[in-house]
């Protein structure tokens, strides 16, 4: 499908807009995207992405306004439901942030954010079986994450699964220690020689 000459100026600032969120520079990437969503606002992913940076930098309500405004480009775009559901879940808006959770992972079953913090609402509504479930979800996309494996053993926990529960703890700390073990040796390690 051909597309006219805004796409090719939305994508260099998306493009652009990608490049400075990997150099930390988030308010620079806002700047390219907002110009990305200003030459072409249906583009898709745009006010996605803008959400995102919103989101990383803890501008919810900034966040809330383009995962609403991606949903009217695009309804079925389940991680901005998802992002939705987590600002939701930090406002301590439960129920709100239950039903676009459970949106978002029943459009998309491999959403990482929706299975954890639909893990960490059910916990807090004690509907233990579920957030434990949803948890699994969460450990079998990623398991080197140790938040996940965090919030199941305090599920764990929670339903007196004592032994399931350490074990999920004895995975939080393995993880850490790998991740202090391979910070450790960056750092140990004999910088790159100089370009002569």
């Amino acid at each position: 499908m051909r597309r006219g000459p805004g796409f090719n100026a939305a994508a260099a600032h998306m493009l652009s807009g990608e490049a400075l969120d990997g150099l930390q520079r988030t308010q620079e990437a806002i700047a390219e995207f907002q110009a990305a969503a200003k030459v072409s606002p249906q583009e898709p992913n745009v006010h996605f992405g803008i959400g995102y940076l919103y989101w990383k930098s803890r501008q919810y309500d900034d966040a809330k306004r383009e995962f609403e405004n991606q949903l009217l480009v695009d309804p079925k775009q389940a991680l901005a439901l998802a992002y939705l559901g987590d600002i939701a879940m930090k406002e301590t808006k439960p129920d709100e942030a239950l039903s676009l959770l459970r949106k978002a992972a029943g459009m998309k079953n491999d959403i990482r954010i929706a299975y954890i913090d639909l893990g960490a609402v059910l916990s807090e509504k004690g509907q233990y079986e579920d957030a434990i479930a949803a948890l699994r979800r969460a450990v079998e996309l990623d398991p080197s994450q140790p938040d996940a494996h965090y919030r199941l053993a305090r599920a764990y926990r929670a339903m007196g699964k004592v032994a399931e529960s350490q074990k999920e703890f004895a995975k939080v700390r393995q993880l850490h220690d790998e991740s202090d073990d391979s910070l450790a040796s960056r750092m140990a390690a004999a910088p790159p020689p100089l370009p002569q």
